[in-house]
């Protein structure tokens, strides 16, 4: 009868202990959801139900962030273009000014939940990206999650979490985490071998679930297609998601600014990224059968 008992309990501890121990279903988030044409209607208003645009310089008035459905587009997306200051081209030598007082090289956009910044952690996220002019040897966008200091690169000494997909030298996609400095984005932790400077959109997700002893298990896919399957250390175990685009000028070995043509012929600063376009699933996209992280 003890043995039978013993058994029992055992069996009863198993069950509870899967229950307890088994790892969460994840749950995913398409940011079309999180999308709206009406956003920032009101041209005054940085902050929408679900964004807030609010620059790392807010009195950067051309710096863009906008939600809206553009031309040829099915489904609005997410617009984000920094200011790279104002360029004179008419003489022999460029001559580019730039007041870090009134101009950002970067744009962001911050997801906000009830009224506050969103604060994230395991999940399956999805979205749709695709760069404008994306320059070699620097970083050019980045969607980033867990990040413990909003409205804050993730290469700052204070931010001791990040994890982000950084598109890089020219279209390259990366797995990225806070450190690395100015120029390379992030400390990397993978390349994916993987470019999408093809002006068309390509369709990511990133799965992230906590494991033991501070690990954080993450796939990435893109098109549909595995990219990075591995644990990344060191990650809080939730944080705010903030998409960033690099729009800082180009300079030669000399110091002189690079420039770039524009459609309508207009001479401008080359710069990091042209704009950075990101959206939803909702026109497409890869479809995934199994969320597994390993």
């Amino acid at each position: 009868m003890k043995k039978l008992l013993s058994l029992s309990l055992a069996a009863l501890l198993a069950i509870g202990c899967f229950a307890a121990c088994s790892p969460a279903k994840l749950t995913p988030l398409d940011f079309g959801t999180l999308l709206s044409s009406d956003s920032f209607a009101d041209t005054s208003a940085m902050t929408t139900t679900n964004w807030n645009r609010t620059n790392l310089i807010t009195t950067d008035v051309n710096t863009s962030a906008t939600i809206a459905t553009l031309s040829g587009e099915n489904s609005p997306v997410i617009m984000l273009k920094g200011d790279s200051g104002t360029m004179d081209a008419t003489g022999d030598t460029p001559v580019l000014t730039f007041d870090p007082a009134v101009n950002s090289q970067y744009a962001s956009l911050l997801m906000m939940k009830d009224g506050k910044t969103a604060s994230m952690g395991d999940g399956i996220y999805q979205f749709r990206l695709r760069v404008s002019s994306p320059a070699d040897n620097v970083w050019n966008t980045q969607v980033v999650f867990r990040l413990d200091q909003p409205n804050k690169q993730i290469f700052d000494s204070s931010v001791t979490s990040a994890l982000a997909v950084q598109i890089a030298n020219g279209g390259d996609v990366q797995l990225v985490q806070n450190g690395g400095d100015a120029v390379s984005g992030g400390k990397l932790i993978a390349d994916c071998n993987v470019n999408i400077n093809d002006k068309a959109y390509h369709y990511f997700t990133i799965g992230m679930q906590d494991a033991s002893a501070g690990k954080t298990n993450v796939r990435l896919w893109v098109d549909g297609n595995v990219v990075y399957t591995g644990e990344v250390d060191g990650l809080a175990k939730t944080g705010a998601i903030q998409l960033y685009s690099n729009t800082t000028p180009q300079y030669d070995a000399s110091g002189t600014p690079l420039t770039a043509t524009a459609h309508d012929g207009s001479v401008g600063p080359l710069t990091a990224c042209g704009e950075s376009y990101i959206g939803g699933y909702a026109d497409g996209g890869q479809t995934i059968s199994d969320f597994s992280l390993k």
